[in-house]
């Protein structure tokens, strides 16, 4: 079975949004820091944008394109086990 790119995108995001994931956290958190357009001055803006899933679509994206290509540096074995099938 095949899963859609909409399906693995959606999967990542309930990933981030789940918290369970150290590496997902930090890996979003720089994602917001280094191409998000608000000013994030302090930790606590950092956290109230991720609450707020800014720009999670755009980091899930980028994420899925990183790993179908190769770079799975890093990524937890769920994750690429999942979005490779």
């Amino acid at each position: 079975m095949t899963i859609s790119t909409a399906d693995k995108i959606e999967f990542i995001c309930e990933e981030v949004a789940s918290g369970d994931s150290r590496w997902m956290d930090t890996e979003y958190a720089e994602y917001i820091m280094s191409h998000g357009d608000r000013i994030i001055c302090n930790g606590d803006m950092l956290v109230l944008a991720m609450e707020d899933n800014y720009m999670l679509e755009e980091f899930a994206e980028t994420l899925l394109d990183k790993i179908e290509n190769g770079s799975l540096l890093g990524v937890p074995l769920k994750l690429a086990q999942k979005l490779l099938n």
